[in-house]
């Protein structure tokens, strides 16, 4: 009896030619219907990327006949500059030949109001070295020249005259600061002494000028071509440039969707293109070295709508040879499908079910598989290869098996010694944690009279490189170390253990911090192999004077609070770290401490402290929430602030040991 996959496999023997010329019909119907689309579309883009091309042609060109038409009245106003200058100059050296004492009289002024009467020139100020203008033709006016620009934006810029570190001022054309119209002034530095002389003429007419010039022709020009229904030229306010004439250029108002494509192009600052039922669409940006940007923006934008006439009879034509191509296509593919279906898919139905067999680890059928030598075909061949492969696959089967059996028990055995081994590395690190925990001191600081303290570290790894330790100090005061070592793991342990050891031995017969650090860094520099360096902050309280002094080895500054809201930083001289570089004196500080303060140390475990956003807590927080505890006393304060970084942190993984110890005189 037949099996069922045997029976589906004859079921789907009868369908595979079937199928076979119905996938590759449709494919290859597809593919060809696809191809074509994709012609039409970028015929249709190559036009419309034509027309955007020549609208940005069009836009090059306008901006330089506005450039060039800008140039125009600048050259005017250059003109006038130099003429009111050389008068300006003139009037200084009248000044320079006439008396102090007959400048100041009315006859002098009246000669210069009739200079003025006589010129293009509207007014003449004249000043003393002290920058006010002592002469001038105009009436009830007291000015006095101020170098600042914040004072005086437009009078400022006349100042280097007075300094003499200008002979000649020409200011553009601009609105004066005291009425708003628009004046040119010119200024020359005076010829017997410092003193400002400046001439000046209202300029309403170069600024009507300026707006009379326009670019009309070329925009009429334009419009005369038949491909061209319409064309503006406007600035940001959508209103015609150069005061073109608005019914020349149909602005006699925007459409709903040409206001928008204009405003879509300002948003972009790019051409954008749109089409609709009759025409295509185009909106160029264009800058001007002579205009001025509003809030960053473009100046201006060329609008031009193009008749799409051209196009449409294009696409017209791709859909005509499209649908012929389509259908000579579609034969083609029906004549190529029933070939590969006839030739291949009886094979292919005898490779099938070998493979079929041999998955089920039926090797014999794939024996048994006719192949007849003559066939040099590809399917041929490949019934050939897959008859050498089946048995070569039934060989290294059985091979295959009996290594995975040897290896499946070696690697259990592997197993089990990795198991044993971590399981001692792990005991063995908890063990040097619990030795690094039992050399802090068991009581922090020292159980002396008049001193009082806490201190915590907690690790990132099972050993870590902070530490802190108290320890009495030569003169009878007693020392408070903090520190951090560079690096983490066991050997940050062991370099902290060896600065700890050395600091402590040192401080027995050397009571000043910086001298005592100074002979530490070369006692670590001769027992440092790999490298390692170690940042602290080492203190040494006087319980009689209630003073302290610190010296600091490239680690961060204590704070100092009370608990009332009242926060500072202890200064102190920058020192490198120790264990780097030979031969250095640290220097030191000494800072007072009142009973009701309290000194924090801390290692950047507590500032770079990271949430699960990677935001650091920073000292700038530390030093706010220090700011505002009330807690007085250490261990309470202690408490807060490994509270407060736990809350920073949240439950993003420790990236690095953190240490804090709180002192205070009792």
């Amino acid at each position: 009896m037949r099996s069922a996959p045997e029976k589906r496999l004859e079921m789907a023997q009868a369908t595979l030619p079937t199928r076979v010329f119905f996938v590759t019909t449709v494919l290859m119907s597809v593919l060809l219907l696809g191809v074509l689309l994709i012609t039409g579309m970028l015929a249709r883009t190559s036009v419309l990327e034509q027309a955007t091309s020549d609208v940005e042609l069009l836009a090059d060109v306008i901006e330089r006949t506005l450039e060039r038409d800008a140039m125009v009245p600048a050259a005017v106003e250059e003109l006038v500059g130099e003429d009111m200058a050389t008068t300006a100059a003139v009037v200084a050296s009248w000044v320079a030949t006439t008396s102090d004492e007959a400048l100041e009289t009315p006859e002098f002024r009246t000669q210069l109001k009739a200079l003025v009467a006589r010129s293009n020139l509207d007014e003449v100020w004249i000043t003393d070295e002290d920058g006010h203008a002592f002469l001038t033709t105009v009436d009830n006016v007291d000015f006095t020249f101020d170098p600042s620009p914040e004072v005086q934006p437009q009078a400022s810029q006349f100042y280097p005259l007075l300094e003499g570190k200008e002979a000649v001022v020409v200011q553009e054309t601009r609105k004066r600061e005291i009425d708003d119209q628009w004046f040119k002034y010119v200024g020359v530095a005076g010829v017997d002494g410092p003193r400002i002389v400046q001439v000046g003429r209202e300029a309403s007419d170069i600024n009507s000028f300026r707006r009379a010039l326009g670019i009309s022709d070329l925009v009429r020009a334009l419009l005369g071509q038949s491909s061209i229904e319409a064309l503006y030229i406007v600035d940001q306010n959508l209103m015609p440039l150069r005061g073109d004439d608005a019914q020349m250029m149909g602005l006699s108002g925007f459409s709903v969707p040409e206001r928008s494509l204009l405003q879509r192009m300002f948003e972009r600052g790019a051409t954008v293109t749109e089409i609709d039922e009759d025409s295509i669409n185009v909106a160029a940006p264009f800058r001007t070295s002579d205009m001025e940007t509003v809030d960053g923006n473009l100046q201006g934008a060329f609008y031009v709508s193009l008749s799409r006439t051209e196009l449409d009879d294009l696409l017209e034509r791709i859909i005509r040879v499209s649908t012929l191509l389509f259908i000579a296509g579609g034969l083609f593919a029906v004549v190529v499908s029933y070939v590969v279906a006839k030739r291949v898919a009886s094979p292919i139905w005898d490779l099938t079910k070998a493979a079929t067999a041999v998955q089920r680890g039926n090797y014999r059928h794939a024996a048994r598989l006719e192949v007849e030598e003559s066939d040099r075909s590809e399917l041929g061949r490949l019934k050939r290869v897959f008859q050498d492969m089946a048995t070569r696959v039934e060989l290294r089967e059985q091979e295959l098996d009996g290594l995975v059996r040897i290896r499946t028990e070696e690697i259990q055995t592997k197993n089990h010694l990795l198991e044993k081994s971590q399981a001692v590395i792990e005991e063995q690190l908890l063990l040097a944690r619990e030795l690094q925990q039992a050399t802090l001191p068991a009581q922090f600081p020292l159980p002396v009279v008049g001193l009082t303290g806490a201190a915590r570290m907690k690790p990132a790894l099972q050993v870590g490189g902070d530490f802190y330790d108290s320890f009495p100090v030569a003169g009878g005061r007693i020392g408070v170390v903090i520190a951090d070592v560079s690096g983490k793991g066991v050997a940050a342990a062991f370099f902290a253990a060896t600065a700890k050891s050395a600091l402590r031995e040192i401080a027995l017969t050397e009571a000043s911090p910086g001298a005592c650090l100074t002979k530490v860094n070369e006692s670590l520099l001769s027992q440092n192999p790999i490298f390692l360096f170690v940042t602290l902050n080492y203190a040494v309280f006087d319980l009689e004077t209630k003073q302290a002094s610190l010296a600091s080895a490239g680690h961060p500054s204590p704070f100092v609070c009370d608990g009332s809201g009242n926060t500072r930083r202890i200064e102190c001289p920058a020192n490198p770290a120790l264990g780097i570089i030979p031969g250095l004196e640290y220097a030191e500080s000494v800072f007072e401490l009142s009973v009701d303060e309290s000194v924090v140390f801390f290692t950047d475990g507590i500032s770079e402290a990271e949430n699960s956003e990677n935001e650091e807590l920073t000292e700038e927080v530390f030093e706010d929430f220090l700011r505002s505890s009330s807690r007085s006393q250490p261990t309470d304060l202690l408490d807060a602030i490994f509270q407060r970084v736990s809350e920073h942190a949240g439950d993003a993984p420790q990236s690095d040991d953190i240490t804090a110890a709180v002192v205070a005189f009792s």
